[in-house]
C-alpha cells in the first residue's frame, strides 16, 4: 500500500497560500506581535526562555523535513496507517504532516519558510541546507 498522490492535491491551496506571504511583512508583523507572544509564552509556563528561539527550532524542524518524491510505502496501524520508512514514521507530527503534503506543496512551503525565517533574522548558518 502506498501514498495515492492524488491526495496531496486538497494541499495545494495551503501550499499556494503560504507562497503569497511576504516574508518582509511577516517578519515585520511577527516584530509587531512579538511583546504579546511572548507574554502567551509565559502565560504557558515557559521561563527564561525567547519565543524567537523556540520559532526557530520550529522552523529548523520543518526545513529538516526530508522531501520524498515517490510515493511512500504505508503499513497499517490501529484504524489507519503508519509510513512503513520507520526514518519516516519517526518524524515530529508537525514535519509528518509537511510530508503528507506531497513533495510539491512541501518544496512551496520550504521556500517560502527559508525567505521568512532569513526576514525574521535567522542567519542563514543556522538553517539546514536545501
Amino acid at each position: 500500500t502506498y501514498v495515492d498522490p492524488r491526495s496531496y492535491d486538497r494541499y495545494t491551496r495551503i501550499a499556494d497560500a503560504v507562497a503569497s506571504i511576504d516574508p518582509a511583512a511577516a517578519a515585520k508583523l511577527y516584530g509587531t506581535l512579538k511583546p504579546r507572544i511572548e507574554e502567551a509564552n509565559r502565560d504557558l509556563g515557559v521561563q527564561n526562555a525567547s519565543f524567537d528561539r523556540t520559532l526557530t527550532r520550529a522552523i529548523v524542524a520543518l526545513l529538516e523535513t526530508p522531501i520524498v518524491d515517490s510515493p511512500p510505502r504505508l503499513k497499517p496501524k490501529g484504524i489507519g496507517y503508519a509510513y512503513a520508512d520507520e526514518r519516516l514514521e519517526q518524524l515530529t507530527p508537525a514535519q509528518r504532516q509537511l510530508l503528507r503534503m506531497g513533495p510539491r506543496n512541501e518544496r512551496v512551503i520550504k521556500a517560502r519558510l527559508r525567505e521568512i525565517a532569513l526576514a525574521l533574522g535567522i542567519p542563514a548558518t543556522q538553517l539546514p541546507a536545501r
